[in-house]
């Protein structure tokens, strides 16, 4: 009799306990999910803003005016940058805004010779870029080496 009334209070406690925190953990799982995806796209926008610039460069580098292209270029970069700042932590925004910087620098005003000079040597914005979407995949989890870690190493990353 008495095995039959603690397997019933055992039942009764499981069940309350599951129906208070079954749904707290779903949902704090789903959130971090829900914020890797939105971080994902994020990085991706980034990367895809980022091969845009690139491929224009040559264009703007040559132009003495602002175009269209320019400033919605020089807008972008800001769109991205404060989803990156909410996004990310201070540290991994710093590092994308060193790159954002030297973009938007250019993009931003009317292009002058010290504009220009930025870029005759390209290797501060390549080097920014490595460093930003270093740090934007590191924070997530994304890079080679935190993705293969041992299991049982897991839970120090």
């Amino acid at each position: 009799m008495l095995s039959v009334v603690s397997s019933v209070i055992t039942g009764i406690v499981v069940g309350l306990a599951s129906w208070v925190f079954a749904p707290r953990m779903q949902h704090y799982f789903w959130r971090r999910q829900r914020h890797a995806e939105v971080c994902l796209h994020l990085v991706e926008e980034c990367t895809a803003h980022t091969a845009k610039f690139y491929e224009r460069l040559p264009n703007t580098l040559r132009s003495n005016q602002l175009t269209d292209e320019d400033r919605a270029d020089f807008l972008k970069w800001h769109y991205l940058s404060v989803q990156v700042q909410a996004l990310f932590s201070d540290a991994t925004f710093a590092e994308f805004n060193r790159m954002e910087k030297l973009a938007t620098d250019l993009l931003g005003h009317y292009p002058t010779e010290e504009s220009r000079s930025l870029f005759s040597n390209r290797e501060e914005f390549v080097a920014s870029e490595k460093d930003a979407f270093k740090a934007l995949y590191d924070e997530m989890g994304m890079t080679a080496g935190k993705l293969l870690i041992p299991w049982w190493k897991f839970w120090k990353v």
